[in-house]
């Protein structure tokens, strides 16, 4: 997809939410647009959401199948593609006891959250601990002028990067390998020709020897590094399949279901998981969230599938 479509897509959807939001006060029900390919994205139009959860949970299975199929480098503005692209998701078990969409307060990770970025271009089989269920995070450019709590991505690795023993809030050097893990900008790697290098310079914990590309607001050549995170996950071949990557989010406050910008709540394709993602999002409007809906997520059953994202009435815990 070109710019210019981005763009047009983008702002077409935009003012679809304005329109349909611009005297709500509470979190807005977000723009759909089709699934693309490219050159039929503006000609299909989008689906207007109506007053019903129903209506909503489909938009949204569209709205994250349309975000999947984007792969733009960036998304104008030197602001990295994670903004307008690809899917932002966070892998959890349900617990009575913790909301999954807070920080996990027991984190040796102070001050970062890990998540997964998936896209058509940089896909995977499987989710962090084999996890079966989880949430969506809205890409800032699909939320509307609601005042949501901003959410920092501070770096991004193509594969997991066994960030709990890095420093920097999970961006840092690891400890197995100090002096040679840290960011990539700081080690003169902007490659990825480059970044595969290093990474094969070891054969003991080569994730951990990896370094990341830091993508915090303001760092120059932000956007530029982390369009390298397809490509490189690209030259890992199946490993990367096999492994999902890993973008560490700046930790956001506890409790924060008014403006927190999660979009959906999913389980993995085949089941196990919808139990889980029924608590979440039980638990989540009982603590005083809006409804957000369960979505089933299929993960690519090999390299050459796609992800799905489908919405199903009768799998809400809370109609």
């Amino acid at each position: 997809m070109d710019v210019m479509t981005l763009r047009a897509w983008r702002a077409l959807c935009c003012l679809l939410l304005a329109l349909l939001t611009a005297c709500a006060s509470a979190p807005p029900h977000l723009p759909t647009p089709q699934p693309p390919s490219a050159a039929s994205v503006l000609s299909r139009g989008v689906v207007a959401p109506q007053n019903t959860n129903d209506e909503e949970g489909r938009n949204m299975a569209l709205l994250f199948q349309g975000l999947y199929a984007l792969t733009p480098a960036d998304c104008g503005s030197g602001r990295p593609a994670f903004h307008c692209s690809g899917v932002l998701l966070r892998g959890g078990q349900y617990s009575a006891a913790f909301g999954v969409w807070n920080p996990n307060p027991n984190s040796p990770k102070v001050g970062g959250v890990s998540f997964s970025w998936l896209r058509q271009d940089a896909k995977f089989g499987k989710l962090a601990f084999g996890y079966d269920a989880g949430f969506l995070f809205v890409p800032k450019d699909y939320q509307g002028t609601f005042p949501y709590y901003p959410i920092e991505v501070l770096c991004a690795y193509p594969i997991d990067a066994n960030s709990d023993a890095r420093g920097s809030f999970g961006c840092g050097a690891n400890v197995r390998h100090p002096a040679t893990s840290g960011p990539c900008q700081a080690q003169g790697i902007t490659t990825t020709a480059a970044w595969l290098s290093h990474y094969r310079l070891v054969t003991d914990y080569p994730n951990s020897h990896q370094c990341g590309f830091t993508t915090k607001t303001g760092t120059p050549g932000a956007s530029t590094m982390f369009a390298l995170l397809p490509s490189t996950m690209s030259g890992l071949g199946t490993l990367s399949f096999q492994t999902q990557n890993e973008l560490i989010v700046a930790e956001w406050p506890q409790n924060i279901v008014g403006t927190i910008p999660l979009a959906a709540f999913f389980y993995a394709g085949g089941g196990t998981g919808l139990p889980s993602a029924q608590g979440m999002q039980r638990d989540f409007i009982r603590a005083g969230g809006p409804w957000r809906p369960i979505l089933r997520m299929t993960l690519p059953a090999n390299a050459s599938a796609h992800a799905t994202f489908e919405y199903v009435s009768g799998e809400q815990a809370v109609p």
